[in-house]
């Protein structure tokens, strides 16, 4: 990526989600994509994947909390 001077260097974004209750992370990425507006999916389907490694039927009322810099023009359904 370049920078404010024109020269490239390399940049990482991390993307984590954390259980507010509990206080402990349940998924983490690095990403090199410097905002998060694509990046709510990958990280749900990341927390999908480590929570089946856990639970035998995966539970069926989480609830989302995101900042502003998740969101886009795009409209996205979770089920």
């Amino acid at each position: 990526m370049m920078n404010k001077k024109g020269k490239r260097e390399w940049d990482y974004y991390a993307q984590i989600i954390v259980d507010e209750y509990k206080e402990i992370i349940l998924s983490s990425y690095i990403t090199q994509n410097p905002t998060d507006h694509f990046e709510l999916i990958p990280s749900i389907e990341q927390l999908e994947n480590n929570l089946r490694g856990i639970y035998e039927e995966m539970p069926h009322n989480f609830q989302f909390r995101a900042d502003n810099g998740y969101s886009t023009d795009e409209k996205y359904y979770i089920s």
